[in-house]
């Protein structure tokens, strides 16, 4: 029983500390991530604003050239 718990301990004296800095890393990864998540939902909400804009300014241009 005493290899066992060598063992655990061992891999707890070692993992654990390992597994926590994993943890944040990948804690601060998401932050990053979700972040540029929504830098890029507020740029396609942009571009969809201008995408608008040049539809109606196509639709104005072809109309006008109808009209001649």
């Amino acid at each position: 029983m005493g290899a066992v718990e060598d063992v655990r301990q061992v891999l707890q004296d070692f993992l654990a500390p390992e597994l926590r800095e994993i943890r944040g890393t990948l804690s601060s990864i998401e932050k990053r991530l979700e972040s540029q998540d929504k830098r890029l939902d507020s740029q396609d909400k942009r571009l969809d604003g201008i995408e608008e804009t040049n539809r109606v300014r196509f639709e104005s241009i072809m109309q006008r050239l109808e009209q001649i």
